[in-house]
């Protein structure tokens, strides 16, 4: 029989916990931990809420998506509708949510795309995508905190602009990429 070590025995061992910054949206904490090699060492590690991404297609084949000067890059950002899912909110509920606040739409065709995590290295952080379509305007409830305007793009414009490096977030390059493929394989 192989010695080889389980995939799926956890070899990492916490020994304890400690937060060392938190304000509303982030935690930040430093685990004692005793790393596979079984040396002591520290793990830093990000908490964050889970995010929700949603290609939002209409029937003309135009994605929403939203525009919004990001304070990290130091740039004005276009990506996918998308935002923070809450406590307590299925990841569903968070996207017909932030759907509603971003571009004040509703949609009746709502598909899970994909689940994933966008930095696995420091964020305990996981990204919901949808596609919504069936789209209709609804009353307002935007977020007065954000300075989001959205915009209407070809979807294959939308790509174009993935592989010109004129879309640099990569929940809103994920969601188009998988979209894209999904649309294609419904298409067949």
């Amino acid at each position: 029989m192989s010695k080889k070590k389980s995939r799926s025995l956890n070899p990492w061992k916490t020994k304890s916990s400690k937060v060392v910054y938190k304000n509303p949206w982030i935690k930040v904490r430093e685990d004692k931990v005793i790393r596979p090699d079984g040396k002591e060492g520290i793990y830093g590690v990000i908490d964050k809420q889970d995010g929700i991404g949603i290609v939002v297609l209409d029937n003309k084949n135009r994605v929403y998506l939203a525009g919004q000067w990001r304070y990290l890059t130091g740039q004005y950002t276009l990506s996918i509708i998308g935002g923070t899912r809450e406590n307590g909110e299925t990841p569903l509920a968070s996207a017909k949510r932030e759907l509603l606040e971003e571009v004040s739409l509703v949609a009746d065709d709502w598909e899970h795309l994909i689940t994933f995590y966008p930095s696995i290295e420091v964020f305990n952080e996981k990204f919901y995508i949808f596609l919504a379509r069936g789209l209709s305007k609804a009353k307002s409830i935007r977020d007065s905190a954000e300075d989001v305007s959205a915009k209407k793009v070809e979807f294959k414009k939308a790509i174009n602009m993935i592989k010109k490096g004129k879309m640099v977030d990569g929940v809103g390059i994920i969601g188009l990429l998988i979209a894209k493929e999904r649309l294609e394989n419904e298409n067949k």
